[in-house]
């Protein structure tokens, strides 16, 4: 029995891929998507820490507008996952209730309350870290409403810095808002070993 081989019209005879050549394409796109995945998940990270930033920061300005407008001292609380934050104006007992202003984070992103975070330097006044809110006037306090007050022990302004953190697997990166004693909000943004804002 004879192998007949196929010809095409112009008498050629007609080839397809040889199995290397489909290995070797197979193998560089097989490198070039382990080396794209890692930079395109930095870039999705780098993103829900910023829109999480800009979330928060909407929130505090939110609860800042009205307490001034409502006359009254608000809290701002959290969750213990640290993936949702709210201000407290329905009622003070350190979870959300319906009503309140409420942000949930981006997915691996969180409000980070331990003390191993990198320091922002030169805010110009020492953050309070407890029971953080704001005045009738617009002006940070500390303590729980309705003891709220704009001085520390310290007998210094009372201000405030919220620190974000973003893990993607061994990898964290950082955000914060700072509040200043006189109720300016400031965005910042940790890499190279510097804050910047």
């Amino acid at each position: 029995m004879a192998v007949r081989l196929a010809y095409s019209r112009t008498g050629k005879r007609e080839r397809g891929f040889s199995l290397i050549e489909v290995v070797i394409v197979g193998t560089i796109g097989i490198i070039v998507t382990a080396m794209a995945v890692p930079m395109v998940m930095t870039a999705v990270n780098s993103y829900r820490l910023r829109s999480s930033v800009v979330d928060l920061n909407t929130l505090l300005q939110r609860a800042r507008i009205q307490a001034i407008r409502d006359n009254k001292s608000y809290n701002i609380g959290w969750d213990l996952s640290g993936t949702r934050v709210f201000a407290e104006t329905v009622s003070v007992n350190g979870t959300w209730d319906s009503g309140e202003p409420m942000v949930m984070l981006q997915q691996r992103v969180s409000l980070y309350t331990g003390n191993s975070n990198p320091a922002i330097s030169g805010l110009g006044f020492t953050p309070s870290t407890t029971n953080l809110g704001f005045t009738s006037r617009g002006v940070p306090c500390s303590g729980v409403v309705p003891a709220c007050s704009t001085w520390s022990g310290a007998n210094q302004q009372v201000g405030f810095v919220f620190y974000l953190q973003s893990t993607n697997g061994g990898n964290n990166s950082w955000g914060a808002i700072s509040v200043s004693p006189s109720g300016r909000f400031r965005s910042w943004n940790y890499s190279g070993g510097t804050w910047t804002y």
